[in-house]
């Protein structure tokens, strides 16, 4: 890992120089634009039940700017066949109709008789020439790395690939982690081909806990939300939500390591056709505010952290001012709609529980505290000399659009939907760990 790493997070060069990267927010140029995203979705090349074509018509047609197909171990590039009996069953029986009505009957091809008859699943690189509009919508080649530890799963999504990424192993959790990681980053090749990778629903099967996210200094992302019914992202009864293993992991890269915290990512993990009650599109997405609609520019605005993640509430505007340690956001409400803002964060007398298990030794009032509190959709917070970061937590009285009725619940009142910004504020104490260890 570069030493760089200690200060700030590596910048992927090519989309704005250097200086203007770490130009703050409220300074930025009226050019930059919000582009709306999801980078987790799995089609008909892997367990998906999506025809990749609808499923990238879904994205652009309901206003996504881009989309990653993520599909397990699979970049989508290669010819691939699928038995016709196995996509009507997953995609419905009136799947070839749909396709030639909506595409034509170029986009049906099939080969083989009567049992042994084989449907054409599209690969990526078709796809971007029918999709791909400047300014208006990129489709990113991705894959789901699907890596696990005896029973664990261990899930990375990795974006604007070459080639596929192979699952590495590992003989626990964080050496599978970091070794998928050191090969996803292979692939970057800067500045025409940056790579994102990030850690994928933590709590899908209890399988990662906040331990493994505060010790794995390569990891940079996590998925704080995921759309579908089964991954748990809000916890349960007994065990914390990704939220705060979110907030415990940060408290102990920062304090205890001097490594950046890791930011917060949101995806679909659609696999299933409407109407089914299963993982839909629409529920969970990011929000990036760059200069232009390239592969480039979206991934060097996230790896500084300069979007939002969301379930239903939309910012129109996020700054942070560094030197005067404040942050400013201003949310738009739906018709009928009630905002409240929350700044959540850690103290700086926060301390590490000497008796606890590695993954609870963070769970103090100080991690996750509640900082700041407003009703109504604007909220400009001052850090004092005693917060060592803070995060904004935007909620609706109202829950997301399409909210899964799933086990994600249990114990808790339906979900509202949110935003997320990333943690704020902690720079300084990087940087002052990273001289103390020179």
């Amino acid at each position: 890992m570069f030493s760089l790493a200690h200060v700030r997070r590596p910048l992927l060069v090519g989309c704005l120089s250097l200086l203007t990267a770490l130009v703050p927010a409220s300074a930025r140029s009226p050019s930059q634009h919000w582009y709306r995203g999801n980078l987790h979705a799995h089609s008909l090349h892997s367990d998906g039940a999506w025809v990749p074509e609808e499923l990238v018509a879904w994205y652009r047609d309901h206003g996504y700017a881009f989309l990653a197909l993520s599909d397990h171990d699979n970049i989508d590039d290669q010819e691939s066949w699928r038995p016709l009996s196995l996509v009507q069953q997953r995609s419905g029986e009136a799947v070839l109709a749909r396709l030639e009505s909506r595409f034509g009957k170029s986009s049906v091809r099939l080969r083989g008789e009567g049992e042994g008859r084989e449907f054409r699943i599209t690969p990526y690189r078709e796809l971007r020439e029918r999709f791909d509009h400047p300014s208006s919508f990129l489709l990113l080649a991705g894959e789901e790395v699907t890596d696990a530890v005896e029973e664990h799963p261990v899930h990375l999504t990795a974006v604007n690939l070459t080639s596929r990424v192979t699952p590495q192993g590992g003989a626990s959790i964080p050496e599978a982690l970091a070794r998928d990681l050191a090969k996803i980053a292979e692939q970057r090749v800067e500045p025409a081909q940056p790579v994102l990778g990030s850690l994928n629903h933590p709590n899908f099967a209890w399988a990662i806990d906040a331990a493994v996210i505060a010790s794995t200094q390569q990891l940079a992302f996590i998925e704080l939300l995921n759309g579908h019914p089964y991954t748990a992202s809000r916890g349960d009864l007994a065990r914390p939500s990704v939220e705060r293993l979110w907030d415990r992991a940060n408290a102990e890269r920062i304090l205890s390591h001097g490594w950046a915290p890791v930011f917060a990512l949101a995806g679909d993990d659609v696999h299933d056709y409407p109407p089914g009650p299963g993982a839909l599109p629409g529920r969970a997405w990011i929000v990036v505010r760059a200069a232009q609609l390239t592969a480039p520019c979206l991934l060097e605005a996230i790896s500084r952290g300069d979007y939002y993640v969301s379930s239903g509430v939309t910012l129109s505007a996020l700054d942070w001012n560094a030197s005067a340690r404040t942050l400013s956001l201003t949310a738009v409400p739906r018709s009928g709609e009630q905002l409240s803002i929350e700044i959540r964060g850690m103290r700086r007398t926060a301390r590490a529980r000497a008796d606890a298990s590695p993954e609870e030794r963070w769970d103090v009032p100080e991690v996750g505290v509640l900082l700041a509190r407003s009703r109504g959709s604007r909220l400009s917070y001052r850090l004092g000399p005693d917060v060592l970061f803070a995060r904004a937590v935007v909620t609706s009285n109202q829950p997301p659009d399409n909210a899964p009725a799933s086990s994600n619940y249990t114990g808790e009142q339906q979900a509202k939907a949110q935003a997320f910004t990333q943690p704020y504020g902690w720079r300084e104490a990087v940087e002052s760990a990273a001289r103390a260890a020179r």
